[in-house]
């Protein structure tokens, strides 16, 4: 009877420990259900890790506009071989396929190219002459180039200097410099009798040109010269005169203030065959009483007469 019992006990555990391992299977495989690969946790969290290291190299990297400075902007070199200056300016038809765009990332973007500057470095301690080669740095804000997810190419440049006019120091190096001062001071007449002027006193004022010119060296060897141009004022008086169809008045002038007012030409500027290509003319840059007092003040101030 104790065998038999015995004999069912260990029938009943193996039954159990059986029924045991059939559902530690059946869980397994629910659990692998569930979760199809091996610490998935960890391999999730590398999937999402590999997907946010993609999307910021595409947003910082990728999927970016390229701005190439050195297309965007023209470089100039201004001047002469005196004073030359480099400047920059958007190139026309890049700056007007932008306007033509009128949301506001691209008005965004052309404040920026407006706002970007250059830095020339000259590497010479005199002023530029032609073949000199000048570095050119452009400085931009980086952060709003992020911002518009700009990727910016070619921020330095090498310029050659070239085309530089030269500016006139001495009579023998232009032609007729006489009567090239002249002619620019009979220009000058022609402009203020085309225009008379009346100040508030209605005094007609009459202008005539004198023969006289002079010139010299200012502090940086630039030839001035200085032309005078006399001013004679008359009064205007209202005469009242009775006509058969009632009155009707007469203006008759008579003599006033006489000065003479020297004229200023300077900054001459040559071509590559000597000819004056640009000039700058101050007007009125002195009044004298009288030529005689003009010309002791030209002697002063160390002018030569131009022949």
């Amino acid at each position: 009877m104790n065998n038999r019992n015995n004999i069912e006990n260990n029938h009943n555990n193996k039954q159990n420990h059986t029924n045991e391992q059939s559902q530690k299977a059946l869980n397994n495989k629910h659990d692998k259900k569930k979760f199809p690969l091996k610490w998935s946790p960890k391999i999730l969290f590398g999937v999402i890790i590999i997907v946010f290291g993609l999307y910021y190299a595409g947003a910082n990297y990728i999927f970016l506009e390229n701005v190439d400075f050195s297309k965007v902007y023209t470089i100039r070199v201004e001047g002469d071989s005196e004073g030359a200056f480099i400047s920059r300016t958007i190139n026309t038809n890049y700056y007007s396929k932008l306007k033509e765009k009128k949301d506001k990332k691209t008005q965004r973007k052309l404040d920026f190219l407006n706002s970007v500057k250059i830095i020339p470095e000259y590497h010479v301690d005199r002023p530029f002459k032609n073949g000199d080669i000048a570095d050119v740095e452009f400085k931009y804000d980086k952060k709003m180039a992020k911002k518009l997810k700009i990727r910016i190419r070619n921020t330095k440049l090498k310029i050659k200097i070239e085309g530089l006019q030269k500016v006139v120091k001495n009579i023998n190096e232009a032609e007729d410099l006489k009567g090239f001062i002249t002619k620019i001071s009979q220009n000058t007449l022609e402009k203020l009798y085309d225009s008379p002027a009346v100040d508030a006193d209605s005094k007609l004022i009459e202008y005539n040109l004198l023969t006289n010119i002079y010139y010299k060296q200012d502090n940086n060897g630039h030839l001035v010269f200085k032309y005078f141009i006399s001013s004679n004022s008359k009064h205007l008086i209202k005469e009242k005169q009775k006509t058969s169809q009632g009155f009707k008045y007469i203006n008759k002038g008579k003599a006033g203030i006489s000065n003479v007012y020297a004229m200023e030409v300077k900054d001459l500027v040559l071509d590559k065959n000597s000819n004056i290509t640009s000039y700058r003319e101050d007007l009125f840059v002195k009044a004298y009483s009288s030529f005689e007092e003009a010309e002791e003040a030209m002697r002063e101030l160390g002018y030569n007469l131009l022949y």
